[in-house]
């Protein structure tokens, strides 16, 4: 019973912490229903979010799946309690790239493939918006890189390639909340220009025989790149990557 010297205020507020809940977009019905573990609530938009405090600073975690959530959640504060945490808008392309390549394709892509992600990387990122943060980059930066590879004369299908796995670097990003959208995916490949008449066939084995030996007499320092082409039917851009970081190793 409540005594007479106390004021009842629940008749006053009925709905205050529904309305607090709705303001900050974390109110559903659902929550009635469900507890959820503490530190995350569920949006009106039907995501669930986690938030969390360092250095005085407030960050937010987004996902639609539940457990996407709390592994986000506990990979943050693993993070902030071993003193490896980096704020996302400090990361730049250039880290985010080293995180992408350790953490996420280096146990699940083939060693020449590596090779030719880190080609990529310093060829045409590290030293263009490889210094910018992630969080600042735009679609028009990822197609001014796309837009002068074509002018530097690069195969439309290279084009196509590099920009694919920027999309994937990206899209990791967005997916582990370091930024809100990706900027891949607002560009377009550069036009193949078709040239008139003419088919593309494979050589047959006589042909190659034929080509490798003038190879090795007329331009002996192509030599290698056309026979590891031949054998592994590797394409040669991704031939003379390798071959020419086997000479910057050996340098």
């Amino acid at each position: 019973m409540v005594g007479s010297n106390e004021i009842r205020t629940s008749h006053l507020f009925p709905n205050i912490r529904q309305s607090f809940l709705e303001k900050e977009g974390m109110y559903m019905p659902e929550m009635k229903e469900k507890k959820l573990p503490a530190g995350i609530s569920l949006r009106k938009d039907g995501r669930y979010q986690a938030r969390y405090t360092h250095n005085g600073k407030r960050y937010t975690i987004y996902g639609k799946d539940l457990k996407e959530v709390q592994k986000k959640l506990r990979d943050a504060k693993y993070e902030i309690d071993h003193g490896i945490f980096a704020k996302p808008e400090k990361i730049t392309v250039n880290m985010w790239f080293e995180t992408w390549m350790e953490e996420y394709q280096s146990n699940v892509v083939r060693e020449t493939t590596e090779v030719l992600y880190r080609s990529m990387h310093k060829h045409h990122v590290k030293d263009t918006i490889g210094n910018m943060k992630l969080q600042a980059v735009r679609p028009e930066h990822i197609q001014a890189l796309l837009n002068q590879m074509k002018k530097d004369g690069y195969a439309p299908s290279f084009i196509k390639r590099f920009k694919n796995v920027l999309n994937r670097m990206f899209k990791q990003a967005y997916q582990n909340d370091l930024i809100v959208r990706n900027p891949v995916e607002k560009t377009t490949t550069p036009k193949e220009e078709r040239q008139e008449g003419g088919s593309h066939r494979g050589l047959t084995e006589k042909e190659q025989t034929t080509f490798l030996r003038y190879a090795d007499e007329l331009e002996p320092q192509y030599a290698d790149l056309f026979y590891l082409g031949f054998a592994t039917g590797m394409r040669i851009g991704d031939a003379h990557v390798i071959i020419r970081l086997k000479l910057e190793q050996t340098q």
